[in-house]
């Protein structure tokens, strides 16, 4: 599931995501340019919603990032990311964490579907517990047995737009939601848990969905959060085009058998939000 999938050609973009729930988001990133003749990149990101919400990046060069073809341990300039650890420094902030998965990793597209698919999400680790620190600003955060979750994305070009959200409840669990527009198809929509997924090619088209920014419905499940929760990113897409996501920890999820009010929400798309910030 983690293994590398950069073959060396122009046109690429790689992520390593581990999020503690509630409160930090940490990104591991790669990206090549479509160009052959520009420098492609590494970067470390970390969001904190710890008090006021900050975001800082850190790049550097291709050569910065080193990985096997295993996929495990990531490291872009001495800062790593592996199956079972964290840690990294950038820009006022370190972290140093351990983390146990909890369950078996999911693949957002069935089987069917990956053919069509130009990038694909993995949750290697849909629920997790990490213990460690993350300090910002001076500022140290423990962290003993906290809740969260981590992922591998990879493909030639994002989405033209989603929505998503993530939920690892207290009880245990976890709850997967996503709603995404690919070129050429109309949007494809699936929910899955630890018990069950509907992601199969019929469900993909036949799960309602409706955005309507900061709220979202998606099958039976609903998904809020205030405007002022959510911390804008930039991200720059292999052929130079850049992609506005606006992330919150703090978004209220309801649904068959979850309830919790700290979960991820993320809304994406090449068009910006009309009055949403941007902080990166």
């Amino acid at each position: 599931m983690n293994a590398f999938r950069w073959d060396g050609r122009p046109g690429w973009y790689e992520v390593w995501y581990l999020i503690v729930t509630g409160r930090f988001w940490l990104r591991y990133t790669l990206r090549v340019p479509d160009d052959p003749d520009e420098d492609g990149e590494a970067a470390l990101w970390l969001v904190s919603f710890v008090g006021e919400r900050s975001a800082r990046k850190q790049t550097y060069p291709l050569e910065a990032f080193r990985t096997s073809a295993a996929g495990w341990p990531v490291e872009i300039a001495g800062s790593v990311v592996d199956s079972d650890i964290a840690r990294g420094e950038l820009d006022g902030a370190r972290w140093e964490l351990s983390y146990t998965p909890l369950g078996a990793p999911f693949r957002h597209a069935h089987p069917l579907v990956r053919p069509l698919a130009r990038s694909e999400v993995v949750q290697t680790a849909p629920a997790l517990e990490a213990s460690g620190f993350i300090e910002v600003d001076g500022v140290r955060h423990e962290l003993d047995c906290a809740r969260g979750h981590a992922a591998h994305l990879w493909g030639r070009r994002h989405a033209e737009r989603w929505a998503w959200a993530h939920a690892t409840p207290a009880t245990g669990g976890w709850v997967e939601l996503l709603a995404v527009k690919l070129p050429g198809l109309p949007e494809l929509a699936l929910h899955a848990t630890e018990r069950r997924a509907v992601n199969g090619p019929l469900a993909l088209l036949r799960t309602r969905s409706k955005l309507s920014p900061p709220r979202w419905r998606i099958g039976a499940y609903e998904v809020e959060a205030a405007r002022d929760d959510f911390v804008g990113v930039t991200y720059t897409e292999p052929d130079g085009s850049e992609l506005f996501c606006y992330h919150a920890e703090s978004a209220r999820l309801r649904g068959p058998g979850v309830e919790v009010d700290d979960a991820a929400f993320e809304i994406a798309s090449h068009a910006k939000l009309p009055g949403w910030p941007i902080s990166l």
